[in-house]
């Protein structure tokens, strides 16, 4: 087969050229795509690795100077600051662990840089086959074997993203999809930034839990004086019934 001139392939109208040439063009703008994915991917993986990473760090920052703080204080705090100290502390740890569980930092930077190494190998393809060094098979068979080496796929973002950039040669895909600023550079940025608005909610719920104790305690203290109260009128009552029959009792 002979090699395919890819600059004029990428220059003319599909519609207008023969099936190889189509071929070819379709397989350069699916090699762009992707690698622009994965390259897409791999940026927001790693942001988002290192924010994770801050934000754990953060996260037992709080809960070592809050345990320093419990023990240094320990003797001038009360009764409910000692609780809520020991609480937040506990509430603080278990966010750390459940985040750290959940999306590990480690297992993050792995996929951002198989994300990667994915895109420079479908970027060296994609010069090759537009340099016509690769024939359309040839290209389209080192590409395939690409792609299956990597279990990991690109995100809805990470395409999006791709569509926006490029909304000039993926004008009709860009249309067909509904890529916009939104559904791609922001969402990308909004998962980039998942640990800090994870641990924002959960600190928060444990701030919110703790300083709503006192308040619990003082409803229920409150329900249980009712009830000893009701408890109390019910015996006074009886007892009052009671005393006649024992009276009469006493004289017969």
């Amino acid at each position: 087969m002979a090699h395919i001139n890819m600059t004029q392939t990428e220059n003319t109208n599909p519609s207008a050229t023969t099936g190889q040439l189509s071929e070819g063009r379709k397989l350069l703008l699916r090699m762009k795509t992707t690698k622009s994915n994965r390259f897409n991917c791999a940026k927001r993986l790693e942001k988002k690795a290192w924010n994770q990473s801050l934000v754990l760090n953060f996260l037992s920052f709080l809960t070592v100077i809050s345990g320093i703080y419990l023990l240094a204080f320990a003797s001038d705090l009360t009764i409910s600051g000692a609780q809520f100290v020991g609480v937040f502390s506990i509430g603080v740890s278990v966010v750390s662990i459940l985040l750290s569980q959940q999306d590990p930092v480690r297992e993050i930077s792995r996929r951002a840089a198989d994300a990667h190494r994915c895109g420079r190998e479908v970027s060296h393809i994609y010069r090759q086959f537009k340099g016509g060094e690769l024939e359309t098979t040839a290209a389209s068979d080192e590409y395939e074997k690409i792609i299956s080496k990597y279990d990991d796929n690109h995100d809805r973002c990470d395409y999006m993203s791709t569509l926006y950039d490029y909304k000039e040669e993926m004008k009709e895909e860009k249309e067909e999809r509904g890529a916009t600023w939104w559904n791609g550079t922001a969402a990308s940025h909004l998962s980039t930034l998942s640990p800090v608005f994870y641990a924002i909610l959960g600190v928060s719920m444990i701030v919110a839990v703790c300083l709503s104790t006192p308040t619990i305690n003082r409803y229920f203290h409150d329900i249980d004086r009712e009830i000893a109260e009701d408890q109390a009128d019910d015996e006074t009552e009886q007892a009052s019934v009671l005393s006649p029959t024992q009276v009469d009792i006493a004289g017969d």
